[in-house]
């Protein structure tokens, strides 16, 4: 899984994402909190998760 983006990061400069992301935060999200995308098969899925409960998992 990969952050896409973060609520509120972008949407000072592009109107859509600040319309995407009010209406993310009526459904409990906060600005902050991250935008994912990931692969299911070979489809593409993408949600809005709440920080804390992500972990942070890096190579080794």
């Amino acid at each position: 899984m990969t952050v896409e983006r973060i609520i509120g990061d972008k949407a000072k400069s592009h109107p859509m994402l600040a319309t995407v992301d009010e209406a993310l935060k009526l459904k409990g999200y906060r600005e902050g909190d991250p935008i994912c995308q990931w692969f299911a098969d070979a489809e593409i899925k993408s949600s809005a998760f709440r920080l804390e409960v992500l972990e942070a998992v890096t190579e080794e």
